[in-house]
């Protein structure tokens, strides 16, 4: 590294907390757009919605074959200066309603974004520093998660839309300086060898990608248990607000004091993450925080107020995002470095679809037995991975 060039580890956490900043600025602008000032607020609401969620089920796999291909920072540089013209695209657009294709082309471009990152860290980053790398990484996410939205909405208020569009794209303009800063990555030769071998194969995405899991490191039981823990947080997302605002009269107030009780907790346990790294690779220690987790889980229905939901919600934010960083961090760590983007690429698609078939099923289960019923559900879930054999 020359003198006076910033470390690379803190080079790519800033790419990560700008990037996530402009994606804040996009999303806050259209929900003040289309929802508070618009004529379709709820219609535009749901719209949103699913398109935040769709790209990663149908699209993964198409950013994992073109990673692999250009490499991950290059990549990662074409990513964001096309969301610096669909961001120019987005000030330029008179019609609220052809916003949606742009918005959808952005989330793709987030998306994209996302598996060259994971892709990329796991080539900057020793395999011992890596859990304590995305340990720190998340916390200041989360710190910026926790004061920009204030901050941007002050910003849309006073000086207007205008003018904060022209700060995202010279903030994604910025990314692509960073990224750019960072250093090269040479493959290994082996790496390259697997890689023009892998490129003969003519048979589907899938069975290729499928190649990850043999002959290395990495386990299916990885994937398992990190599906179990977006399954408990998809629960959470979707049953608990049912259950508040049906069986606890909420309102919008507490809720907000619910949801920074659930940040206060994913913030702590970045901080007891790298202190707790060797303990969470004895199995016992992850099987039995399932346990844990699920038994939180199974109380909720029975708080009586939104303090006892808010300290419950501290914990289960403190555990769910402490055992997400873990598994995560185990995938990228064993990951065949020729086949990264394919398998950043899978594991985008197995997020998304564990996040949305929660969310179906939460809905009808919500709507049949109640919301307290789903919760009880997804403990009785999350507290039977106890009983998953696992092998690291």
């Amino acid at each position: 590294m020359k003198a006076g060039q910033m470390h690379p580890k803190y080079l790519m956490i800033s790419v990560d907390f700008f990037s996530d900043i402009g994606n804040k600025f996009i999303g806050l602008i259209l929900l003040d757009l289309l929802v508070f000032k618009g004529a379709s607020a709820l219609s535009s609401l749901v719209l949103l919605c699913v398109i935040d969620q769709l790209p990663s089920v149908l699209l993964s796999p198409l950013a994992g074959i073109y990673i692999d291909r250009v490499g991950p920072k290059k990549w990662l540089m074409l990513v964001n200066m096309s969301k610096c013209v669909l961001v120019a695209v987005i000030a330029a657009t008179a019609s609220q309603w052809a916003i949606f294709p742009v918005y959808f082309c952005f989330i793709v471009a987030s998306l994209f974004f996302s598996i060259g990152q994971l892709s990329l860290v796991p080539m900057l980053i020793p395999k011992n520093r890596l859990m304590a790398f995305n340990a720190l990484n998340e916390r200041i996410a989360i710190a910026g998660g926790i004061l920009s939205p204030w901050l941007i909405g002050m910003m849309l208020e006073k000086t207007g839309r205008s003018t904060a569009l022209g700060l995202t794209c010279l903030i994604f303009a910025f990314t692509v300086l960073l990224i750019a800063g960072l250093p090269k990555i040479n493959k290994s030769r082996a790496s390259e060898k697997a890689g023009q071998i892998l490129k003969q194969k003519t048979g589907p995405f899938f069975s290729r990608t499928r190649a990850a899991f043999n002959g290395c490191q990495i386990n299916y039981v990885y994937f398992l248990m990190l599906g179990v823990v977006l399954l408990g947080g998809g629960v959470l997302n979707i049953g608990l607000p049912f259950y508040f605002k049906t069986n606890l009269n909420g309102d919008i107030a507490r809720w907000g004091f619910i949801m920074s009780a659930f940040q206060a907790g994913a913030f702590s346990s970045t901080l007891l993450l790298p202190l707790c790294e060797a303990k969470l690779k004895q199995p016992a220690i992850p099987s039995f925080s399932f346990l844990v987790l699920g038994g939180a889980m199974f109380v909720l229905p029975y708080a009586t107020d939104y303090l006892q939901v808010s300290v419950l919600m501290f914990f289960l934010g403190c555990g769910f995002t402490m055992l997400h960083i873990f598994w995560e961090s185990l995938i990228q760590q064993y990951s065949p470095r020729h086949m990264i983007g394919k398998t950043m690429s899978l594991l985008s698609s197995y997020k998304g679809l564990c996040y949305l078939g929660t969310v179906l099923t939460g809905a009808m289960i919500s709507s049949i037995w109640g919301a307290e019923s789903f919760l009880m559900i997804g403990s009785l879930v999350v507290g039977a991975a106890f009983f998953i054999p696992q092998k690291q």
